[in-house]
């Protein structure tokens, strides 16, 4: 087997076996416990129960659940339905990130490289310990729809335009945030392209309406959103535990964008926009963005294994043979200190991407359900009748949502954690103290053989 065809086979299979081994991590992760860890994830299973009953809502039509009812009608539990159609969605993220990384840089190793780096990547996997799945499957679908409309803004081709606009239609579908991120984009690239007078600019116009009316459409229900409301204090402002990873990847990222402009300052802007935008939105306007930058700036950041190959030569120099002169044979290694850093970088990403998963294991265990919580769920679903349709019930804040997602009472849902320690102070004790040193529950205070729980 010859090189080109060594290369060939590494092209079209590493990608596959890079989405495979990474989407099993996230399948391994979601079966940690039988119910999965966060409290969004009851969010997503109240929405399936409201479209499986016939009850229309923008949360019920989101492409993650209509994946999930669809799994469900295929033969799967509804749990099982919902682990699956979360890491279906990741592997398409995955795969979206190598298929940009290999546009963007032309180099296969690359390539598979931006897909090992996103599946163990430590922000990827706060949406996923929260619940929160409707994000997950907007970064895969957003990240999906730029990079075939890239991809038809370099080469033509009305596949990729068309799959590009059913991609955009369906992310934008999936999160409050997500038509926001691509109207945006979208707009920095049309104004370049009128800049230059690319014939592609009156396509742009036209995806660029369509996302924007989109976002305008979706707006007002949109704005109910459980999910968006609550991340912030959910799980966002956890994202900034693993400091090395990030500044890592921003110091690769600079370093591979140089030689993307370098190359190419053309073509490099669609990915620079495409990175810079929702940066500025995460510092500006809401942290959220954030993630939708992250895949592209891995992709950014990998262009310097392009130079894996350059900044290392070994070279032999022959001895000379004169009278006056006799020298042997020497071998002369030179190295590119420029090609060097980038290279040292990204291997240095890889290597704390890989060194945060004791952390990502913390962060799963503090949003799983303990095994008390679990059995007090599996009790109550098993029960028929507790209330009738006008009722509602008050419970402890953890499993509030999931006795109505997965038995259909009718529970007052808290999320966040000042929500959650109402409703824990209202069903868990008669009495309460509080200070920011000290929790006091006297949970029955007129007994005697009974003590208050600090």
């Amino acid at each position: 087997m010859n090189k080109a065809r060594i290369f060939t086979v590494i092209g079209l299979l590493g990608p596959l076996v890079v989405v495979s081994i990474m989407a099993s991590n996230v399948w391994a992760v979601l079966n940690l416990s039988l119910i999965p860890s966060g409290r969004l994830a009851a969010v997503n299973l109240i929405a399936l129960r409201e479209l499986l009953g016939g009850t229309l809502t923008l949360e019920a039509i989101r492409p993650s659940i209509l994946l999930t009812a669809f799994l469900q009608n295929v033969g799967f539990d509804q749990l099982t339905s919902l682990k699956l159609g979360t890491t279906i969605f990741f592997a398409v993220l995955i795969l979206a990130v190598t298929f940009t990384a290999y546009i963007v840089t032309n180099n296969r190793i690359a390539a598979i490289f931006s897909g090992f780096v996103v599946g163990l990547f430590p922000v990827f996997f706060q949406p996923i310990f929260a619940g929160d799945y409707g994000l997950v499957s907007a970064l895969a679908l957003a990240q999906l729809s730029m990079i075939l409309i890239m991809k038809f803004l370099n080469d033509g081709g009305r596949i990729w335009l068309g799959a590009g606009i059913v991609s955009l239609i369906f992310s934008s579908l999936s999160d409050p945030t997500a038509p926001i991120f691509t109207s945006f984009v979208l707009g920095a690239w049309f104004l370049f392209a009128f800049y230059r007078r690319s014939p592609r600019y009156r396509t742009l116009l036209v995806l660029l309406a369509v996302s924007v009316g989109l976002t305008l459409v979706l707006f007002p229900f949109n704005s109910g959103s459980q999910a968006a409301a609550s991340r912030g204090t959910l799980w966002l402002t956890k994202i900034f535990a693993d400091n090395v990873v990030l500044v890592l990847l921003g110091l690769a990222s600079v370093a591979g964008g140089i030689t993307i402009f370098l190359k190419d300052k053309w073509r490099a802007v669609a990915p620079l926009l495409w990175a810079l935008i929702p940066l500025g939105l995460a510092v500006s306007w809401r942290l959220d963005f954030l993630l939708y930058a992250i895949p592209v700036v891995i992709v950014l950041s990998s262009a310097s294994i392009v130079h894996i190959n350059d900044f290392f030569r070994v070279t032999k120099e022959k001895g000379s043979k004169a009278k006056d002169q006799d020298k042997e044979d020497s071998i002369v290694f030179e190295f590119k200190l420029e090609k060097l850093l980038g290279v040292v970088l990204v291997a240095l990403l890889a290597v704390s991407s890989l060194a945060a998963l004791p952390s990502m294991e913390r962060i799963q265990d503090e949003n799983a359900l303990s095994n008390e919580e679990v059995m007090i769920i599996s009790s109550a679903a098993s029960i028929s009748g507790i209330l009738d349709g006008s009722g509602l019930l008050l419970a402890p804040g953890r499993i509030s949502p999931w006795l109505r997602a997965l038995s259909g009472i009718n529970t007052v849902i808290a999320l966040t954690d000042e929500e959650i320690d109402r409703a824990d102070a209202a069903t868990s004790t008669a009495f309460r103290i509080r200070n920011e040193y000290l929790l006091i529950d006297e949970w029955q205070p007129f007994s005697a053989n009974r003590s208050p729980f600090i």
